[in-house]
C-alpha cells in the first residue's frame, strides 16, 4: 500500500540515516505521519466535510509550535494541531481559532 511505501521511504532516508530528528507529514483527511526518536508513528484523522481549507496548514503549524514551546510532547502537540485545523476548516472562509475552541 502507499502508506507502507511512504513509511519505508521515511525509514530509509530519515530514520536510519539519522538525518532528521523529527519529521511531520500531513496527509489531508488521511493521517499525519511523524518520526520521533528514530521511530515512525501515524495519527489517524477523521474525515469531515470542510467548508474552506484555506489556512488549515497555517493553523496546524502555529498550534504545533505553541504546544511544543510549552513543553508538550510531540504527539500531544500534533494531536492538538490536528484538532485546531479541523475546527478552522469547518468555518466558511479563512478563519481564526478561538482559545475556547481548542
Amino acid at each position: 500500500s502507499k502508506k507502507l511505501n511512504l513509511k519505508k521511504k521515511i525509514k530509509t532516508f530519515f530514520v536510519n540515516n539519522n538525518q532528521i530528528s523529527n519529521l511531520i507529514i500531513t496527509r489531508g483527511d488521511k493521517d499525519v505521519i511523524y518520526t520521533h526518536k528514530h521511530k515512525i508513528y501515524s495519527l489517524k484523522v477523521k474525515k469531515i466535510n470542510p467548508k474552506d481549507v484555506t489556512g488549515a496548514s497555517d493553523t496546524f503549524i502555529s498550534i504545533l509550535g505553541i504546544f511544543l514551546k510549552n513543553k508538550y510532547s510531540l504527539k500531544v502537540a500534533i494531536t492538538k494541531a490536528i484538532l485546531a485545523s479541523r475546527i478552522v476548516i469547518k468555518k466558511k472562509y479563512t478563519s481564526y481559532l478561538k482559545k475556547k475552541e481548542l
